[in-house]
């Protein structure tokens, strides 16, 4: 940048300094939506737990700050967070099972991502409690398609990695060219930086969609995703 090379940070913001643009999905909107499901499926109240991604990743901090906002003003009852350290999934087993521990009830559990999600599922169970704890992700992984259609794991939350790309390169274009960015360009704050921002919109996928905005795009294979499920296969 220093040389006058226009700089993009591509899905996590550089901190502290003043890129050109930062360009990544909506974090906080991924949080939202986990949190309209978690209002949807638990509408007269519940214990939630939430594992969330490591502190010192700022996208998972926006994930969970979208997440309580979403469910700030209702009678849903977050009664245990914590966070993962280097995205490390098995942590999330450790932690669903000392909150099933410490706890008389959890119904709903609020993952950092479907890596998570499915040691969480996997801790459920052994308890025989899959497919009873509402459970929620991110990423849209094979796996996490997989245990939606079964049952186990409610919704998670797909990025269009694609359109993330496409809108990255363009913007390159325009920058190198000296152009203007696109009017949905807003600003984000990256310490004493107003860093100019683009955040796409998530979309939530669950068992009524799945077929639309996962087989539908070609992001999986519908014969991958319903392999464990062949009878439910559309």
């Amino acid at each position: 940048k220093s040389e006058g090379i226009r700089v993009i940070s591509y899905d996590r913001l550089i901190q502290g300094t003043k890129t050109d643009l930062y360009i990544t999905v909506d974090n906080e909107s991924v949080g939202e939506e986990m949190g309209k499901t978690m209002l949807e499926k638990l509408p007269d109240g519940g214990n939630i737990v939430m594992i969330c991604g490591p502190e010192s990743d700022a996208n998972s901090q926006d994930v969970a700050k979208g997440f309580e906002k979403m469910i700030k003003d209702s009678n849903l009852n977050v009664v245990k967070k914590t966070s993962v350290s280097s995205w490390k999934p098995e942590t999330g087993f450790q932690a669903v099972n000392e909150a099933l521990a410490e706890l008389e009830e959890v119904d709903g559990v609020m993952c950092g991502n479907d890596a998570i999600a499915g040691y969480v599922i996997k801790a459920l169970s052994e308890k025989q409690m899959a497919g009873k704890v509402v459970v929620t992700g991110q990423d849209a992984d094979l796996e996490a398609c997989q245990r939606i259609v079964e049952g186990t794991q409610v919704m998670t939350v797909y990025k269009p990695v694609e359109k993330l790309a496409q809108k990255a390169a363009e913007c390159a274009v325009l920058l190198a060219e000296g152009k203007e960015l696109p009017e949905e360009t807003v600003t984000i704050e990256s310490g004493n930086y107003q860093v100019p921002y683009i955040g796409l919109e998530p979309i939530s996928v669950d068992k009524t969609n799945i077929n639309d905005v996962i087989i539908g795009s070609g992001f999986h294979l519908k014969e991958d995703v319903y392999l464990n499920v062949p009878a439910e296969m559309p």
